[in-house]
């Protein structure tokens, strides 16, 4: 007996089993049985089925997932190529850029270059005319300054001209002088029994002006010859009194009122002006302060009594200082606009001082002569008329126009 037939006997299979619990059992249950043993098997191979199709799923949905896998690679390669694409493709343009940035800047710095060539050759053309105008400038100047020397050497000839008709006027009027000495010796000799008097005019002059414009030292040169620095400022009113000797018949005894600037004292001014027979405006040529107050100052002469034929000068003091604020130009306008004689003059230095007084003195005496000799047309043929207690004594007058005799003219500087 074979090993597997021992076995069996010794484990009989359940089948044997179940035929031993149950003997009896019918047909229609074994068929019965079959039919459900049928099924179950169906059913075991169904899930067996389903088992392997879960299994096939199972590989089928790795076999997908890998491809999904795989295609997500291939997508994320494809954008990981594409960034690395257009990051090449960004570099590039940049490149490009750059390039064409490049040949941009080249252009512009053409231009600029050219503008910068265009400039220097303007600079240049500039020199090159500066150059040339500064050639034409030379030949203008030489020009200019041949034309000015002809005009100096011109000046020089008419001033040696002049010079050598001065020299033959003087010699002139010295000739005319040695002759007019010597009538006045055959008339003395002749009319040695005549008494011939000088006539003397009193005059009464009045300085008007501005406070420190150098009336005081006027009058201080003329009278006592002589200045003084920081002179105070007068207060009031100052005299002086001094004759000139205006040709050798005739003279005038100067009363000199050297009245205050200042505004308080203008009333008192205008006293002083009363019956004057000369004044003199005085302004400082340095301060033109001073020459604006003229109009005031003539303000003053309109509105006080003064004589109809009154004479005014005009008195510009302080002529040595350089720096003048008012030019000669304006003086002399405002001088023949308002009809007044015109003298600068340096109390310091003393220039001009006894022609202004020489210049007055003769004006005022030859407006005296003619008010005697209306007098005289009139029947007063000794006098005229009294001032300041002073007589005036003319002799033998007939005689001394007999005598044709030539006054002594009055000049100005």
């Amino acid at each position: 007996m074979s090993a597997e037939d021992k076995k069996d006997v010794e484990n009989p299979s359940v089948e044997d089993k179940k035929d031993e619990e149950n003997p009896q059992v019918l047909p229609e249950n074994i068929q019965a049985e079959n039919n459900n043993n049928g099924d179950n098997k169906e059913e075991e191979n169904k899930e067996e089925i389903k088992e392997k199709n879960k299994e096939e799923n199972k590989e089928e949905n790795k076999e997908e997932i890998k491809e999904e896998i795989k295609e997500e690679k291939k997508e994320e390669n494809k954008e990981e190529k594409k960034e690395e694409n257009r990051e090449e493709i960004k570099e590039e343009n940049k490149e490009e850029i750059k390039e064409k940035n490049k040949e941009e800047n080249k252009e512009e710095n053409k231009e600029e270059i050219k503008e910068e060539i265009k400039e220097e050759k303007k600079e240049e053309n500039k020199e090159e005319k500066k150059e040339e105008n500064k050639e034409e400038i030379k030949e203008e100047n030489k020009e200019e300054n041949k034309e000015k020397n002809k005009e100096e050497i011109k000046e020089e000839i008419k001033e040696e001209n002049k010079e050598k008709n001065e020299e033959i006027l003087n010699n002139e009027d010295a000739n005319q002088n040695k002759e007019e000495e010597k009538n006045d010796e055959e008339l003395n000799k002749s009319n040695s029994d005549v008494e011939v008097n000088v006539i003397t005019y009193p005059l009464k002059l009045v300085f008007i002006g501005d406070s420190n414009v150098g009336k005081t030292s006027i009058i201080q040169r003329f009278c006592e010859q002589k200045f003084e620095e920081g002179i105070k400022a007068t207060v009031s009113v100052a005299f002086q009194n001094k004759k000139l000797k205006i040709d050798p018949f005739t003279e005038v005894n100067m009363n000199i009122w050297d009245t205050a600037g200042q505004e308080k004292y203008r009333s008192l001014t205008r006293n002083y002006l009363r019956d004057s027979d000369g004044i003199f405006i005085v302004f400082d040529l340095s301060l033109k302060k001073s020459f604006d107050s003229l109009n005031s100052w003539l303000e003053e002469i309109k509105n006080s009594d003064i004589k109809e034929k009154c004479v005014k000068i005009l008195i510009g003091n302080k002529s040595d200082i350089k720096e003048k604020e008012i030019d000669d130009e304006t003086i002399n306008k405002f001088a023949e606009e308002n009809d007044l004689k015109y003298l600068a003059v340096s109390a310091k230095d003393g220039v001009n001082i006894g022609s202004m007084f020489e210049i007055m003195g003769g004006d005022c005496a030859k407006i005296l002569q003619e008010e005697m000799d209306e007098n005289n047309k009139n029947g007063n043929n000794n006098q005229i008329k009294k001032k300041e207690d002073e007589k005036i004594i003319v002799k033998n007058e007939e005689n001394i126009n007999k005598g044709n005799l030539v006054k002594k003219k009055n000049s100005c500087c």
